[in-house]
């Protein structure tokens, strides 16, 4: 199986960076850990820019990250998020440049 390493880029609205992190940290980081098939999911904050956030995904195989992704939760969550951004989320996804 191929590994998936994704990169979800936030910008969250003025005034709304702790509320983001508190709901972020309480109700997805170590649910998303303890996934089968995840093996990094980090959020990360910018230092200059503090409303920049990512979330840093490793996982497994794309059918774990699509089994992440499957669940009822973000079906809640998901209109939470957008109401907290000031411009949409981006997703990149990344493979491994190898060295012979």
């Amino acid at each position: 199986m191929t590994q998936v390493h994704l990169l979800v880029d936030l910008v969250i609205a003025d005034g709304r960076q702790s509320e983001f992190k508190d709901m972020f940290i309480r109700e997805f980081i170590a649910r998303s850990r303890g996934e089968a098939g995840c093996q990094r999911y980090e959020l990360w904050q910018d230092r200059e820019h503090t409303a920049n956030m990512t979330i840093l995904e490793v996982w497994d195989s794309k059918a774990h990250l699509d089994m992440h992704m499957a669940q009822d939760c973000f079906k809640e969550w998901g209109p939470r998020l957008e109401a907290m951004l000031a411009e949409p989320l981006r997703i990149r996804f990344f493979d491994a440049v190898e060295v012979s």
